[in-house]
Parts: structure tokens; sequence; C-alpha cells
């Protein structure tokens, strides 16, 4: 570890112990410090039951999760339910006042409809902090990425832990939640052995979208939803996200998006 690491290990031991100061009663679940979780890092709902039952239990004000290496938060409000990222971003926004908002191109529609002006980039936090550069009061992605321009323009999880206990002092998170749009949101992957982008773009134009994306893979912006299909980039998988305003319809863009890249395989398109 050199000078530089060992000043940033340091450094993110007092921020921890100073949250901790922050709860007037802090329960600790899976307070390890040696690299051991019980469950897997990512801080999803899947991953999260312990927490979400310990909040509801102890009827605390919240539960804070963070992954590995506590760049990224998530949260759990006091009724016990997970708040997904969206809802965050736009608590969080609200709560430094934003009037711009970089955010990801796979971030829900309900962040634009919360009244700040969005600017969406390819997925992941270095694209966000890139644009954070030349615009933006506040910026994140909905797997738990919060950047604080005015503090940093590095995701910062425990800064973000300390903002939302502050939050929640002077309300509770649950009406906060309640007041935000939700809608029907599937993730899924499939194969991309073989996928040529261009070809499954043309096949996909069929479905006649109001307009498509191509920032990040495909992205087709219905009236009612959208459709994104974009490559890993960590896995030989072709990510699916759909997002609209009722459960059928956000099924049925689902479906249209897998049968789109099956259609391209099975026929030899994608080659």
């Amino acid at each position: 570890m050199n000078e530089k690491q060992e000043s940033s290990r340091h450094r993110w031991c007092r921020d921890a112990l100073r949250l901790g100061r922050l709860a007037y009663d802090l329960i600790r679940l899976n307070w390890y410090t040696r690299g051991f979780f019980p469950h897997d890092v990512e801080p999803t709902a899947d991953n999260l039951g312990d927490l979400m039952k310990a909040t509801k239990e102890f009827g605390a004000d919240l539960g804070i999760a963070h992954d590995g290496d506590a760049d990224r938060m998530m949260v759990v409000d006091d009724k016990g339910r997970f708040v997904s990222g969206d809802k965050l971003m736009v608590i969080f926004a609200q709560a430094v006042r934003a009037k711009e908002v970089i955010t990801t191109i796979d971030a829900s529609m309900a962040v634009d409809e919360t009244g700040f002006s969005v600017t969406r980039t390819k997925v992941g936090d270095t694209h966000v902090s890139e644009e954070l550069r030349k615009r933006g009061d506040f910026g994140g992605e909905p797997s738990g990425s919060w950047i604080f321009p005015s503090i940093s323009l590095c995701p910062d999880g425990i800064y973000a832990a300390a903002q939302i206990v502050s939050i929640a002092s002077q309300q509770k998170l649950s009406l906060l939640v309640d007041k935000i749009p939700s809608y029907p949101l599937l993730r899924g992957s499939i194969g991309s052995e073989g996928i040529v982008m261009s070809k499954l773009e043309q096949r996909l134009r069929a479905i006649k979208p109001l307009s498509v994306s191509t920032l990040d893979g495909i992205k087709l912006t219905f009236e009612d939803g959208w459709l994104l299909i974009r490559l890993s980039g960590t896995e030989p998988k072709i990510r699916v996200t759909a997002e609209a305003k009722s459960k059928a319809r956000v099924r049925q863009l689902y479906n249209s998006g897998i049968k789109a890249i099956q259609e391209c395989v099975n026929t030899g398109e994608a080659r």
C-alpha cells in the first residue's frame, strides 16, 4: 500500500467513525473490518433482507448499506422498504436544491418528472463525474453512486450516508419516498455471442419508437415507457432494461427486446 492509499484508508476510517457519531442510536449489522460479507456485496434489494427486517423490527428511522469499499450507498426507509436508486437520487437532488441533475441513460423516467433539468450519460459513475465537470448540481446512478460536486467529483458513500441521516432527521423517509412516481421496471440479460448492434438497431426500429438514442447501446423511447439494450462491459451478455407506466406494457417492451435479439441470432442477421 503506497502513501496515498494509506492516507485514503485512514481518512475513510475517520469518516466512518464520524458517521457513527451522527446517529443517536446506531445499530450495526455485518460491521466487519476483515472483508467478510455474509451475502453478496452489492447493496441491492435481493441482498439486504436482513437490513430491511432489522430496520422495521427496531423501529429505526432508516437503514444504510454500502458495497465493499463504501463508495456506493443504498437505503432502507422507516417502513423497512428498500428505496430504489432512482428515488434516492430524487431525494438527494431535492435536498441540495439541484436545478440540473446528471445521471445515466438507464435511470428511471421518474427523475425527469420531478422538476429537474436532466442530462444523461453512458452507464458508469465515471461518465457522470466527467459531465459534472461541465454542468450540474448533483449526479449519480441508480446502482448507488452519489456525487456531490460541491464536495467532490468522486462517488462518496460515506458523505451520502451522512446526508441521508440529516434528511431523515427532518422528515420521515417513507413520506419522501411515497411522493416520488414509481413505474414498473424489468432488468435482465441474454448472451451476446455474434451480435452486431447495428443490425439489432435496424430490427428494433421496426417497433416504431418516438425516438432512438445510441449514446450507450440502443435506447428506444415511447410515449409510455422506454427500452434499453446495451452490451455489458463486464460479461459476454446484452443487458435488457425496460420501464413503463403499467406492468403489462413493461413486460411487452422487455419481451420485444428479447425477441429482437433472438430473431437476429436465429436469422443470421447478427453475424
